[in-house]
């Protein structure tokens, strides 16, 4: 198992030249990014709502919601971004990923670009889909699970027992 770290340029929207770079941990599992809270108030980026979200152990924690502007390699898109505080990682989060029309490769752990499909209220074959995508060039890819570890890290309660977990393996 390895972690993804990604340095993307971040901006408030109201304000997009007003911007910095940082490192976020890719956490595909993750509704919401995660940034600090006093980065944000240095951006100028205000909340807008709050939210209730459960942690790893049961718990509720309730944190702002504010709106970012993400840059990547020519590519920009706003999500919503979660007001991280002092416990919270840095986390780049699936609705942010997705406003920049990039994945995670799960084999590779590293970024792609999203193939960016539009729904048909009609019926389609799944089977001509993976074929047109075959055809462009685009890798049919399957992963299996049952030899994998794999762990949410949307938390750092789940980021600790990840570690622990890795460690006990690594001894065995």
């Amino acid at each position: 198992m390895g972690l993804t770290h990604i340095k993307l340029n971040i901006a408030n929207p109201a304000k997009p030249k007003r911007a910095v770079e940082l490192s976020f941990l890719v956490d595909s599992g993750a509704v919401y990014s995660v940034i600090p809270s006093a980065l944000l108030r240095k951006l100028g980026v205000r909340p807008h709502s709050k939210r209730i979200f459960t942690l790893a152990d049961g718990s509720e924690v309730t944190r702002k919601l504010g709106d970012v502007l993400f840059r990547l390699n020519g590519r920009q898109g706003a999500a919503p971004v979660i007001f991280g505080e002092k416990q919270d990682s840095t986390l780049l989060g699936a609705v942010s990923l997705e406003a920049l029309g990039m994945m995670l490769d799960p084999m590779k752990r590293e970024l792609r670009p999203l193939p960016m499909l539009l729904g048909s209220l009609t019926p389609f074959s799944i089977i001509d889909s993976y074929l047109r995508l075959s055809g462009q060039g685009q890798k049919i890819l399957a992963f299996r699970h049952d030899t994998s570890y794999w762990r949410d890290l949307g938390k750092p309660a789940d980021l600790a027992q990840a570690s622990l977990d890795l460690q006990k393996e690594a001894r065995q």
